[in-house]
């Protein structure tokens, strides 16, 4: 079974596994980024979620609350357990300098896997992704992945403020 859900997956998608391993890749490097790169990723991860969630489950209530929760709730509790200490920012620059770290590769590769178990419930058991259940947990799951993004946008704004206050 596993094998067919691998041979029958589209080519494009393992193109863009490819290529969202080579971004994690990047992000394992120790680097110095622009403040617009810095929050660039944030973004567009959190906006990849939300995308992947309504193409999914629809701009329903029941989504779009889930989603949000789980958004809210992980970048206010990973912001204070888990902040970025390992940058620096450059203020006459205007850029960071981030060490390398693996959890964005683990973060992209999660919200890849959930976005590939919704694609194989759709196409092999699409009356699961009707339930309410379903929909509130992997609504809760991209959004909480989203948060784990977010604050790490958070991190890096209160490492700039921390500087600027200097």
């Amino acid at each position: 079974m596993i094998g067919s859900i691998l041979v029958n997956t589209p080519i494009w998608v393992w193109a863009l596994l490819g290529g969202l391993l080579y971004l994690g890749w990047l992000q394992s490097r120790d680097r110095q980024v622009s403040k617009y790169r810095a929050y660039l990723m944030p973004v567009i991860m959190v906006t990849w979620s939300l995308h992947s969630n309504v193409l999914s489950f629809g701009v329903s209530n029941d989504a779009m609350v889930f989603w949000g929760v789980g958004l809210v709730t992980m970048t206010l509790v990973a912001s204070q357990l888990f902040p970025v200490k390992r940058a620096s920012y450059h203020v006459d620059e205007q850029t960071y300098f981030v060490q390398g770290s693996w959890v964005p590769l683990c973060l992209i590769l999660g919200i890849f896997m959930t976005k590939y178990v919704v694609g194989v419930l759709e196409a092999m058991r699409p009356e699961l992704l009707a339930q309410p259940i379903t929909v509130s947990l992997l609504s809760m799951l991209y959004g909480g992945f989203s948060g784990l993004f977010a604050s790490r946008a958070v991190s890096m704004w209160r490492i700039e403020r921390a500087t600027q206050q200097f």
